[in-house]
């Protein structure tokens, strides 16, 4: 190769040296780089010096095997192998673990739980020591998460406060919590009661007043069986149903429990100490006693009492092995005899009878009688037998507890269900006296409202709900009294009042309440003659009425839109359509009464007379307000004169309402008044011989029920008492004696 050559040869490869000497360069970079990443991750782990690095390092084997914690703590855990990004997070932000307890205790009293839940879940899953997380912290972040609706995380965090509390009055308090949870679970709400009454003897004593007083109306209510905080929407829309008022989960509250100094005696019980406070009778439920004892067998405390009362104790069988092997220490306050045995049988599945001189325990099975089917769980068959019983016992010790208006609301339940709606009015009156300006009293005044219904007396009803919706306590009360308050307003052929009141609950509502609302105000418009807004809202709220217990009523009030709105052409097809939804419509699912008369205007509309009329006559069975009643004797009238004029409609549509009103008075037993309304429909000369009788079979029953038969007879073979001088005695002379 020539010298001429060679810078061809040195330019052809120059290229080539670029592309190594920048490769070079590239891959010097990068090491560079990683190494200063290295020496820079180092410096800042040593100038942290977190505590888990420095165990490692201090240790120079792994990292130690976590502590197990509650599985509620994992929604808020970020665990990684080696070193935690968490615990490097936590480092770098730079606040203590007591400083974000305190947060989280801020956020939680200020009724920010998801902050405060974040806070403490923080906490608990920190680097620091896990033994040093204090009961208070895994109490509040139950209370946290039993606000956010995690029940079963709040009970596992409830578990691991009990069993990290250091005083008695602590773990009542954590008793409390983790019973209001098991108490709203299916199959937990036994073990609820349960779990009372063994705190209720195991540290009654050691107890303070207010943790002891709450205890004891938590049990109350607890055995009427399961709970639930939120009342269900079926439970808005039931006529026969009272709602429990809210009692929400006050923090502040829980922790002043918690954190209250409480001294107790310093001497340990060595031996049992069975004291008879006050006995008034031989009864269980008429002594008071007082017992302390270390750890006994149930069967020797029972000797013991037994002895004690001078009684005769007897165990069956079946008794002896349910206590066998049984101990309990005890630690009560004052209690009835009755209560105390209760307490000590019952969880275990025993039950105790007493004669007056003998004390019977035997299995809860054997106690059941053989007439009755035998329940699934005896044990929360006996509780639920004595609910009422602890509920009236629940209200002695705390009458002025927040807890006691539920209280009062369960036993305005048992009233209404033995059919004494006087007594349930009175409960809630009593409630309204005590608490008038409370949370509760929205509830009360609706529940109050529903019992008027029942009584008949809907003006009080109609008040009563006019009441609990100016409380304005919540959208759910405040919609279903304004629901029920245009329910009554259209009863009473009031539909223009009641069409606000209807507008007002579609917006407050939701779900199969809304669509209820929203049916009731299409019925009054539609019988305001409004049919365009009838349809408007019918449009408006498609999503409600779409439900399966509402479809077919919103297809019959469609249907009747329809016919009515219809042209003469059109009105043959719509009658159809009329008469299939009329066919499909369900009457066991409608709600109120207004329903029924409109059925009875579309068999008008329709010509369907048969049907129209026996509409009206189940109807006219019912306790229905004044001005329905004379409108469905109206219609009826027509049915039966319709070839008659409109004078003699209305006479006889009035005598109709006159048999109806003494027929109900003499089912009420006001047997004077049903005589006195008798006689003055049978002295008007425009009586139909039919309607007369009617009218003097009334007053026969009437006769009869006061042991006047002659004038009884004389009633049903079709003839007046006083119409016949020479039998029996003069009525008019009889009634003045």
């Amino acid at each position: 190769m020539s010298s001429q050559d060679s810078p061809i040869i040195e330019r052809q490869q120059s290229p080539y040296r670029k592309l190594i000497l920048v490769g070079l360069v590239s891959l010097c970079a990068a090491a560079t780089g990683m190494a200063l990443s290295l020496y820079g991750s180092q410096l800042l782990i040593k100038t942290t010096k977190s505590p888990q690095s420095t165990k490692t390092a201090n240790k120079g084997g792994p990292l130690p095997a976590a502590i197990e914690r509650p599985d509620s703590i994992s929604p808020f855990s970020l665990t990684l192998s080696g070193e935690s990004l968490l615990d490097e997070q936590y480092e770098w932000s730079g606040i203590s673990i007591t400083e974000r307890v305190r947060r989280g205790e801020e956020f939680l009293r200020s009724h920010e739980p998801q902050r405060a839940a974040e806070e403490f879940g923080l906490v608990l899953d920190s680097p620091a020591d896990e033994a040093t997380h204090s009961g208070r912290t895994y109490l509040m972040y139950g209370i946290a998460r039993e606000l956010l609706g995690d029940l079963d995380g709040s009970l596992r965090s409830y578990r691991e406060a009990f069993r990290r509390a250091q005083h008695p009055w602590q773990k009542a308090c954590v008793t409390l919590r983790l019973a209001h949870g098991m108490s709203q679970q299916d199959d937990q709400w036994a073990t609820a009661v349960g779990v009372l009454m063994s705190s209720m003897l195991r540290q009654g004593a050691a107890t303070p007043l207010n943790v002891y007083n709450e205890s004891i109306i938590s049990l109350s209510l607890y055995m009427t069986g399961k709970q639930s905080d939120i009342p269900a929407t079926t439970h808005l829309i039931d006529d026969a149903t009272l709602l429990v008022p809210p009692c929400p989960v006050n923090p502040d509250d829980i922790l002043q429990q918690w954190d209250q100094a409480w001294s107790l005696p310093s001497d340990a019980i060595t031996q049992l100490q069975l004291d008879s406070v006050r006995k008034l009778g031989p009864q269980p439920n008429e002594w008071l006693i007082k017992v302390k004892s270390p750890t006994m067998a149930v069967e020797d405390l029972l000797s013991a009492l037994a002895q004690k009362g001078e009684w005769a104790l007897r165990i069956t069988d079946a008794g002896r092995h349910i206590l066998s092997g049984r101990s309990i220490t005890l630690n009560t306050r004052e209690l009835s005899t009755e209560v105390f045995l209760d307490a000590l049988l019952l969880p275990l599945g025993a039950e105790w009878q007493f004669d007056g001189q003998v004390l019977q325990v035997s299995s809860i099975a054997e106690t059941i009688p053989t007439e009755s089917p035998q329940p699934k769980q005896p044990v929360e068959w006996s509780y639920q037998n004595r609910a009422a019983k602890y509920l009236r016992f629940g209200l002695v010790q705390a009458q002025d507890h927040p807890l006691a208006p539920k209280v009062y609301t369960y036993l305005a339940r048992l009233e209404l269900a033995s059919g004494k709606a006087a007594a349930a009015a009175g409960y809630m009156e009593q409630v309204l006296n005590q608490f008038p300006s409370s949370p509760v009293a929205a509830t009360m005044w609706f529940n109050l409202a529903r019992i008027r219904m029942q009584e008949g007396q809907r003006p009080l009803a109609l008040q009563a709900f006019f009441h609990s919706a100016d409380h304005m306590d919540g959208a759910l009360t405040t919609g279903a009294s304004y629901l029920y308050a245009g329910r009554l307003l259209i009863e009473e052929q009031k539909p223009d009042k009641a069409i606000s009141l209807l507008f007002r609950s579609t917006t407050l509502l939701t779900g199969e309440p809304r669509g209820r609302a929203a049916l009731l105000l299409a019925t009054a418009y539609l019988m305001t003659e409004e049919l365009s807004s009838a349809n408007q809202v019918l449009w408006d709220n498609q999503k409600d009425i779409a439900l399966p217990q509402l479809d077919d009523q919103a297809a019959f009030l469609t249907a009747f839109i329809r016919y009515r709105s219809s042209p003469p052409a059109r009105k043959e097809y719509m009658a159809r359509n009329l008469m299939t939804a009329m066919t499909h419509l369900d009457r066991e699912r409608l709600f109120g009464e207004s329903w029924f008369l409109l059925q009875a205007e579309a068999c008008h509309e329709l010509g369907i007379s048969e049907e129209r009329q026996r509409i009206i006559m189940s109807q006219l069975q019912k306790p229905l307000p004044e001005a329905q009643q004379l409108q469905l004797r109206l219609m009826l009238g027509h049915v039966e004169l319709k070839d008659k004029n409109a004078a003699t409609t209305a006479t006889e549509a009035d005598a109709l309402l006159s048999i109806e009103r003494a027929l109900r008075l003499e089912r009420q037993g006001q047997t004077a008044l049903a005589i006195a309304e008798c006689k003055r429909l049978l002295a008007e000369e425009s009586t139909s011989k039919d309607n007369r009788l009617k009218t003097l079979a009334i007053l026969g029953r009437c006769y009869q029920q006061l042991g006047q038969h002659d004038n009884a007879i004389l009633c049903f073979v079709g003839m007046l008492p006083s119409d016949v001088a020479s039998i029996g005695t003069n009525p008019d002379t009889q009634d003045q004696q």
